[in-house]
C-alpha cells in the first residue's frame, strides 16, 4: 500500500477537516472518497465523450445541452430574470 505526504494550506486543511467532521469520517477516508469521485467524473466523461464521437459518425448530430444548441437551431436561449 502507497503512502502519500500532502501539505495543506491552512483554508485547506479547515475544509478537510470539516468534512471529516461532517461526514463523520477521518481525513483519510475523506480524501480517498474525493480522489475516487473525481475518477469517477473522469470515466463518466470519457464515455460521453465516446458516445458522442460515435454517435456524430452517424447521420444525426448530437449538440451539448447548452446554449449552443439553441444558437445551432437559431433559437433564443431563455433566461431567468
Amino acid at each position: 500500500m502507497g503512502l502519500v505526504s500532502i501539505r495543506f494550506t491552512e483554508s485547506e486543511e479547515l475544509i478537510v477537516n470539516k468534512l471529516s467532521k461532517y461526514y463523520n469520517e477521518d481525513r483519510s477516508k475523506i480524501l480517498k472518497r474525493s480522489i475516487i469521485e473525481l475518477y469517477e467524473d473522469l470515466v463518466d466523461k470519457m464515455e460521453v465523450e465516446a458516445f458522442v464521437k460515435r454517435e456524430n459518425t452517424k447521420k444525426g448530430k448530437l449538440y451539448p445541452a447548452d446554449d449552443d444548441v439553441l444558437k445551432e437551431l437559431d433559437l433564443v436561449p431563455i433566461h431567468p430574470v
